[in-house]
């Protein structure tokens, strides 16, 4: 089941997932793959079309529920690019004024830590110390590429003048993670579903022994496995976009991001990592696609659960 679980939201995930299908093919993640070829500061190509479609500020204009069955799908596509980040930036400030230009925001607020997207964003949301946030024009400013699993969405260290960042009132730190763990949980969401379905499909046309390799009792209990942790992170990540579209008083949302990052980014790498198993020898070659998506799933675990911080939570919850 995916997150789009009202009509609404089902008219607007199939409308997604056609976009993607023709807009970011597989070839279009794995064109960053090559660096020879690929340039970690050019946007996707298909950003000025999502653009126009209104999707980076649609936790402000449609709601949190909106915006991750998006965010699912892109998932699903292991799209590149800023748009998490950048809807991410608009959702943390009520909108932006110019919803084409390319955000990226401070997850790690350690001084000098690298940026998701920081190789193409314009502007960032950073931190300056004591739970204070700030706008920073990152126009002319010097970045570090810095390498990483995942190398679909470059990262870098940009140097920022705190002298020269816009402060942002009323924005804490507590609310940009939890706002943040709804959406890469959303991601990480399709992720594992796209690693269940090419591995389910495989397991029903790949033979072996003169049948089909599902029909034997250990891939079927992984495959079984795998479908559970799916739900589990789509019915998490719907619980925290809900909470974030109406918990005005943001007494469920900490909670409910906790369980959703943790249960969702670990779905993805588990998902992924047995999706590459039951591929067999073409799943551990370059050529095909799991391996984007393992590391994809990496770096959103990473990402979102570093120092064990949200695990931490939810045993004190």
């Amino acid at each position: 089941m995916p997150i789009g679980i009202t009509d609404e939201h089902e008219a607007l995930r199939q409308s997604a997932r056609r976009f993607l299908e023709s807009r970011c093919p597989p070839s279009v993640p794995r064109a960053l793959l090559d660096a020879d070829e690929a340039d970690p500061s050019e946007l996707p190509p298909f950003w000025d079309e999502l653009v126009e479609l209104g999707w980076t500020t649609l936790a402000t204009d449609g709601g949190f529920g909106a915006l991750a069955v998006v965010v699912e799908e892109l998932g699903r596509a292991c799209a590149p690019g800023p748009f998490v980040t950048t809807a991410l930036a608009a959702a943390l400030l009520g909108g932006l004024d110019e919803p084409a230009e390319p955000w990226t925001v401070a997850l790690d607020v350690r001084p000098g830590a690298p940026l998701l997207s920081g190789a193409v964003a314009r502007k960032a949301l950073v931190a300056l110390g004591g739970d204070r946030w700030a706008i920073a024009d990152l126009t002319g400013a010097t970045r570090h590429a810095v390498p990483s699993v995942d190398a679909t969405r470059p990262m870098a260290r940009v140097d920022i003048d705190p002298a020269r960042a816009t402060p942002v009132d009323g924005l804490t730190t507590r609310r940009v993670r939890d706002v943040a763990a709804v959406l890469f949980a959303a991601e990480a969401a399709g992720i594992a579903g796209w690693c269940l379905e090419t591995a389910s499909s495989y397991a029903k046309v790949r033979e072996q022994f003169g049948r089909p390799i599902g029909q034997f009792q250990a891939v079927k209990h992984r495959c079984a496995d795998m479908l559970i942790a799916v739900e589990r992170a789509v019915g998490t990540a719907w619980d925290a976009a809900n909470a974030a579209d109406s918990d005005e008083a943001g007494s469920q949302l900490p909670l409910a991001a906790a369980i959703a990052a943790t249960t969702a980014t670990e779905a993805a790498t588990t998902c992924a990592k047995d999706c590459v198993q039951l591929l067999g020898g073409i799943g551990f070659t370059w050529e095909h696609d799991a391996h984007v998506y393992l590391k994809r799933a990496l770096a959103l675990r990473q990402l979102l659960t570093p120092d064990h911080r949200t695990a931490a939570r939810l045993a004190l919850a």
